[in-house]
């Protein structure tokens, strides 16, 4: 279900339906049996899940007349109100970079387009009536629309540099810190020989994989002159191998010893590799990975490969290509150099902005744009009447030319 080919993408927005569907209506069961409790608690904002599947959580601060922030790593530009950028701004599941032909930006505002669409039928309408029946004169897209403030995990620095209003601020990575010491029996591990390590890990996504995935990935590290610790659905340690079950990813990332990180490249591990400055090798599955995954390469700090049609001589080429690659590591030390180097930290910029809305709110940085269609949003109203004119010229002159040539 996370590989991404026809078949498989089509099973996964079905299931994606079913699920989401299922979620909502569970959830509002269980607001509506706690209301009391909760309007209780006099709550002065709601923070919600910026990603477009979790768009219905909107409806839930609606009923507590709460107002919302959106937070996510993924925020659609048509929902967070920021100018439509779709000849510099690739789709998140595309899999482009910002530096496309003509082809590649009429298919991507093609994409865009669509995706809206793709969106409202992936996610089936839960009944909003089993809250209160007078939120069902909302759409959820409206309530999105309607956030004080938009808070992405992101950073332009890898998420390309955009055109965005006030009330749209990038805070990213917001998972990442300076590390703190790791448990005993892992420092003891990566101090175990001078040889640097690998750190390898699928998220948990891993528990879904087919067994051929971990396997292939196991002889790759086998082969390795390096410590691996590698993030699976075990415990244990054999030689120069460490399988664990969980981690402290952040402080993996930020030990000295660590040199190399083998990814599924959700966007918490990409910004948190890139804030330590490790070099990352993306195995995207899902979903905007495979966007991810292309900035890896597009900023040259990284790699790709497809896990599933790649050897394991393949992917040994590509691990020690990144790992002998002076340009990508110096790439990375750079990006981590100037994210460091800023007055505020990410979560810091975030509540910054948060506090800000608290005191004065959100309607001195707001465009007019979340009051649009998406047809005037992205300009196609201007275009059709562009369009719809200069066919009535054409045809105007072309009739005008015929009657002239009939008269000498």
């Amino acid at each position: 279900m996370f590989f991404r080919n026809d078949r498989n993408l089509f099973q996964f927005f079905l299931l994606a339906r079913a699920i989401s569907f299922n979620i909502f209506t569970a959830t509002f069961h269980s607001i509506k049996k706690i209301e009391e409790r909760l309007r209780g608690e006099h709550f002065d904002i709601a923070i919600v899940d910026g990603i477009p599947l979790c768009q219905y959580y909107f409806y839930v601060a609606k009923f507590l007349s709460i107002p919302t922030i959106a937070e996510g790593s993924v925020i659609e530009q048509y929902l967070s109100n920021t100018p439509f950028q779709t000849n510099i701004l690739p789709s998140p599941l595309s899999g482009s970079t910002n530096q496309m032909s003509f082809s590649g930006r009429l298919f991507n505002f093609f994409a865009q387009c669509f995706s809206r669409f793709l969106l409202s039928y992936v996610l089936h309408q839960p009944d909003v009536s089993i809250l209160s029946p007078e939120l069902n004169k909302y759409s959820a897209e409206h309530l999105y629309k309607e956030s004080l403030l938009f808070i992405e995990n992101a950073d332009h620095i890898v998420d390309y540099p955009k055109a965005i209003f006030p009330n749209y601020i990038q805070a990213g990575p917001l998972t990442a810190s300076p590390p703190k010491p790791l448990t005993p029996d892992l420092e003891k591990f990566m101090h175990k020989s001078v040889k640097e390590v690998v750190y390898i890990s699928l998220g948990s996504v891993v528990e879904s994989l087919p067994e051929y995935i971990i396997k292939k990935l196991e002889t790759v590290a086998k082969d390795l002159e390096k410590l691996i610790i590698f993030k699976s659905n075990s415990e244990s340690e054999n030689g120069h191998i460490k399988h664990v079950k969980w981690v402290p990813q952040n402080d993996i990332l930020g030990h000295n010893k660590t040199v190399l990180f083998l990814s599924h490249c959700g966007k918490n591990s990409f910004l948190e590799s890139l804030y330590h400055g490790v070099p990352i090798i993306c195995m995207p599955f899902n979903v905007d990975a495979f966007g991810i995954a292309s900035k890896a390469e597009h900023f040259k700090i990284g790699a790709q490969f497809d896990i599933r049609t790649s050897t394991v001589e393949e992917i040994s080429a590509i691990v020690n290509s990144v790992l002998n690659n002076r340009n990508i590591r110096e790439n990375v030390q750079r990006a981590s150099t100037i994210i460091k180097d800023r007055h505020f930290t990410p979560a810091q910029t975030a509540c910054n902005a948060i506090e800000h809305v608290f005191k004065y709110g959100s309607d001195h940085m707001t465009s007019p744009m979340k009051d649009l269609s998406f047809l005037a949003y992205s300009g196609g109203d201007v275009w059709m009447v562009v369009f719809v004119a200069s066919s009535f010229v054409c045809w105007l002159t072309t009739k005008l030319f015929l009657k002239c040539v009939k008269i000498y």
